[in-house]
């Protein structure tokens, strides 16, 4: 038998024996799915505890904007000067009003909580009024309950300041029986008449006040990937270092040594690996007189034998296509055939290290002349 070249006894690799470039390529063209799977994993994590710490802001503040009508511009029509005649009570008095306990109790007893109200002190545009809550459903309750008081103490002022006017028409038209006097406070009737004091809602709000954990921003989501693509590293790392799978020419040299490797090949064929791989093979066929080479696979048969029969011709020899080393009888791994020479046949991706070791270990102990392992693609 060839003795092959004496080397420490070898076991599984380490980590820094097993991971390699070419090792890595491998895993990830064959395991490219892990980062995908690995993103929508991330993402959805991130949504979950998004989601789950999701908060409550400490309060909402509902702004409402309002038009408010002033009904006593109409008065110039009928040759009263709005700009003289003075609400009762007037502007200021009535938001005091508004902003006062008294309506605050109402509407504190009719929404069940207390709210912090802003109301303006005039009536010039805009007119906003505010709620500050923990609830925003009651904010904005409160908000159309103040604009319908300020409705209602706004239209009894106008009414109280048109009724005092038409009184002291109506009394100066009964004294000097004045018909213009008459038509005001005809025109003053149909004013009330057709009065129309409810503030009018142009525009709302809504404000949130303190911390909160909103919809994931686009900052969350390049996190969340960068995160993902880390981690799919980490294990596409971790799948290459435990990967018992022979993935690459540096891992088959580590486990076998650089003076038991023939070579690489493809199926396509390579005019120059597979002549590089022709010179180790015509050198192992010089040194053992032999003309035909005994390809091993190792659990399973080569399915196509053109790269093989190919390698063989340009090394000058003729070739054989063995059983897998896991089907040979001892006998048959024993026996020497003379004017044959074997070669244990890797498949990338396929055959397990250990399996190479121990296939290793069996030739060295047989009879036969090996040449040595040829990994095929």
């Amino acid at each position: 038998m060839h003795d092959m070249p004496s080397e420490r006894a070898k076991t599984e690799p380490g980590l820094l024996a097993t991971v390699d470039f070419r090792a890595f390529l491998e895993t990830l063209r064959v395991r490219w799915w892990v980062i995908p799977a690995v993103i929508v994993v991330t993402i959805g994590f991130l949504i979950a505890q998004q989601s789950r710490l999701r908060t409550e802001p400490l309060s909402y503040r509902v702004s409402a904007v309002y038009d408010v009508p002033n009904p006593l511009v109409l008065l110039g029509t009928i040759g009263i000067n709005p700009a003289l005649v003075v609400q009762t009570p007037d502007e200021p008095t009535q938001l005091q009003k508004l902003a006062g306990s008294e309506i605050r109790g109402q509407v504190t007893e009719e929404l069940g909580s207390s709210v912090n109200m802003e109301i303006p002190g005039s009536y010039e545009d805009p007119f906003i009024i505010t709620c500050e809550s923990s609830e925003q459903e009651t904010c904005t309750r409160a908000v159309d309950m103040y604009a319908k008081k300020a409705s209602e103490i706004r239209n009894f002022a106008v009414v109280s300041t048109l009724t005092s006017l038409r009184a002291i028409f109506q009394g100066a038209f009964e004294a000097t029986d004045d018909p213009i006097a008459r038509s005001k406070v005809a025109g003053i009737d149909g004013l009330l008449n057709n009065l129309e004091t409810d503030l009018v809602q142009t525009d709302s709000y809504v404000q949130t006040i303190g911390a909160t954990v909103g919809d994931i921003q686009d900052v969350n989501y390049r996190f969340g990937v960068i995160v993902a693509l880390i981690v799919s590293l980490l294990i596409l790392l971790q799948l290459t270092y435990s990967d018992s799978r022979v993935r690459s020419v540096r891992q088959l040299v580590r486990l076998v040594g650089d003076d038991a490797f023939i070579g690489a090949i493809t199926k396509a064929g390579d005019a120059v690996t597979d002549r590089r791989a022709a010179v180790a093979l015509y050198q192992g066929l010089h040194s053992a007189s032999a003309q035909r080479v005994a390809y091993v696979p190792l659990r399973k048969a080569l399915d196509d034998t053109t790269a093989v029969s190919s390698l063989s011709a340009l090394a000058s020899g003729t070739s054989l296509v063995s059983k897998p080393f896991s089907e040979l009888t001892v006998s048959e791994i024993a026996q020497d055939v003379p004017g044959e020479v074997s070669v244990i046949v890797v498949k990338r991706n396929h055959d397990l290290r250990k399996d190479v070791l121990d296939a290793r270990a069996g030739f060295r102990q047989s009879g036969r002349h090996l040449v040595g392992f040829l990994l095929l693609d």
